[in-house]
């Protein structure tokens, strides 16, 4: 309950996060800081810059994912805000994307740039030259950060199944079945983000769990008592489509990772109640993942994950040997698919 209640709480926490626009900035010069009170130009799309310009540096705004205030007007300001903390008094529009079926907002890039005043020894060092070198400068400093669009994992580790256990057994089998809740997951996760932070994909997990017992005394309900050995080696199975949202860290270097998925749950085991026998069944599933990966380079990184899948069984068929019949379940007896996994994992990044 505890793990579910984190989960709800940084998802929360994203939400909030998510409320404002991504601004980003890599600043190539140093120049004295304006005040509030400075105006800082605007040069549209379509307006040449002055030959004598110094570029400082580029900001970019863009959706994070869940924004609700990106009004241009908005966009605008924050990009004058960045400006004046990098001691630009000027902003050459070279992006405006208007919200699309992709994002409801205003998205925004710009040169931040210095037309006249005080400026830092580099900046006066670097002014005599050309704007297309300074711009230059500017693209190579961006290109190094390359977002990644597509992403795979593999991962694995503990999980715990979130079944409840009977309470009208005896102790050894209430701790055969709190045992038996315990397991290991393993699976990969394929994504693809058609913009910074939001994007889709599909996950693919196993949980194992297993246990047995010898010497247990089983009553038939009809007043017939056996001895025998018991056993469970159950595999839980769930595949579904995911959507994602990420949040990037500065300089990519790390990023924190958030899915929801609803799609397939399938229960298989093989059991042993006095003589062998196959249960299996499946059922609609849902699930929602937290993640935390650290880069290693461009193209790999190693991470952690939180992860909560839901799933209820109501039909089970069961396989002595001899025949197969499938049981509908009474509601105190359907069995819970349910799991939280903590896992550790490697993913390729593109």
């Amino acid at each position: 309950m505890r793990n579910i209640a984190l989960i709800c709480a940084l998802s929360a926490t994203c939400l909030f996060c998510s409320c404002n626009p991504k601004v980003t900035t890599l600043l190539l010069k140093k120049a004295t800081p304006l005040t509030v009170q400075q105006e800082i130009k605007v040069i549209e799309l379509d307006d040449s810059v002055p030959s004598t310009s110094v570029v400082i540096g580029d900001v970019k705004i863009d959706d994070a994912g869940l924004t609700t205030n990106c009004s241009y007007e908005y966009v605008l300001e924050l990009a004058k805000m960045e400006a004046r903390k990098a001691g630009g008094n000027a902003l050459k529009i070279t992006k405006h994307a208007k919200p699309d079926f992709v994002s409801s907002c205003h998205r925004l890039s710009a040169y931040i740039l210095l037309l006249d005043g005080t400026v830092s020894e580099t900046v006066a060092q670097d002014s005599t030259h050309s704007l297309n070198e300074q711009v230059s400068g500017v693209g190579e400093k961006a290109a190094s950060i390359v977002l990644p669009r597509y992403r795979f994992n593999i991962h694995g580790g503990l999980s715990e199944v979130l079944g409840k256990t009977p309470d009208n057994i005896d102790a050894i089998l209430l701790q055969y079945n709190k045992n038996l809740n315990s397991g290991y997951s393993f699976g990969t996760d394929c994504s693809y983000f058609f913009s910074e932070s939001t994007g889709f994909g599909v996950k693919c997990d196993i949980v194992r769990t297993s246990n047995s017992l010898n010497g247990v005394q089983i009553n038939d309900g009809e007043g017939h008592q056996y001895f025998g050995n018991i056993s469970d080696d159950i595999t839980v199975f769930y595949v579904g489509p995911t959507l994602n949202y990420r949040k990037i860290g500065t300089q990519n270097r790390n990023t924190f990772y958030l899915s929801a998925s609803a799609g397939f749950n399938s229960y298989y085991n093989q059991a042993c109640v006095i003589n062998r026998l196959i249960a299996n069944g499946s059922t609609f599933g849902s699930s929602v993942d937290m993640g935390y990966d650290i880069n290693l380079s461009k193209r790999f990184a190693v991470g952690v994950k939180l992860s909560l899948t839901s799933g209820l069984l109501k039909k089970l068929t069961i396989d002595d040997g001899s025949r197969k019949e499938q049981y509908t379940l009474e509601e105190d007896s359907y069995v819970s698919l349910s799991h939280i996994d903590f896992s550790v994992g490697l993913s390729f990044i593109r």
